[in-house]
């Protein structure tokens, strides 16, 4: 019984760390994309000009949309930096975001945290396993009990 137990924990640790595990980012970028990407606009460069790329398909030089001279309309007051993107602010990740630094590269990322959603699944499923264990117990004992 214990280890049918200890290897069901460890078959559902690792189906969630490997579910859940996220591709790591490609390149770390250039410090003047920051308020264009953070907000999640693409961003092209063309023959080295840096340009922010809009929902709506129109596009900023980076330069004019930092100093706010093209598309003011898309600077939103509030915004966070969603799941897997580049973040230069910490403090801009969305909620249950952790800004992230550990994808071997400069650039940090906002990233869902893994390890406590792995060690909250991971505990509710030892709960249920030992709840269940207890009940299976006491039914076992009950009928060995009744004979």
């Amino acid at each position: 019984m214990t280890k049918i137990f200890l290897s069901l924990c460890l078959s559902a640790a690792i189906y969630l760390t490997a579910a859940a595990l996220p591709a790591p980012a490609t390149a770390a970028l250039d410090a003047n994309l920051k308020e264009c990407v953070q907000r999640g606009y693409e961003f092209a460069i063309r023959n080295g000009v840096q340009y922010c790329i809009f929902p709506d398909k129109t596009e900023c030089l980076i330069s004019e949309f930092n100093q706010n001279l093209c598309g003011e309309n898309f600077k939103t007051k509030i915004y966070c930096v969603s799941q897997g993107h580049y973040a230069w602010d910490k403090q801009m990740c969305c909620r249950k975001l952790k800004f992230t630094t550990d994808n071997k590269l400069a650039q940090a990322t906002c990233e869902f945290d893994y390890t406590r959603e792995i060690l909250t699944k991971l505990g509710l499923l030892l709960s249920q396993l030992f709840i269940g264990g207890i009940f299976f117990y006491k039914i076992s004992k009950q009928s060995l009990a009744n004979h």
